[in-house]
């Protein structure tokens, strides 16, 4: 549903979790949380920093997450179309 990387898991896992509590910051994600709570999950992977924007930008194409603002170049316009 979602792709997104960060440098802090515990921060951001407790902001995606608080939002549930509260009406602003990521209405999208806050709609899934809202919607499908026992049926969420989160999933990380342990990337070198180096690799970081080529994996979430292959994962991105790969699975054109919905929740997704931001798609990597080659395939915005093909999302942009629907």
């Amino acid at each position: 549903m979602y792709v997104g990387r960060t440098n802090a898991l515990n921060r951001r896992f407790g902001e995606y979790l608080n939002e549930r509590k509260k009406r602003n910051g990521r209405p999208k994600i806050l709609r899934l949380l809202r919607k499908w709570p026992d049926h969420t999950w989160f999933c990380f992977a342990v990337i070198p920093e180096e690799s970081l924007q080529k994996v979430e930008d292959s994962l991105i194409t790969a699975y054109v997450p919905p929740l997704n603002d931001r798609f990597p170049a080659e395939i915005r316009a093909a999302v942009g179309a629907f």
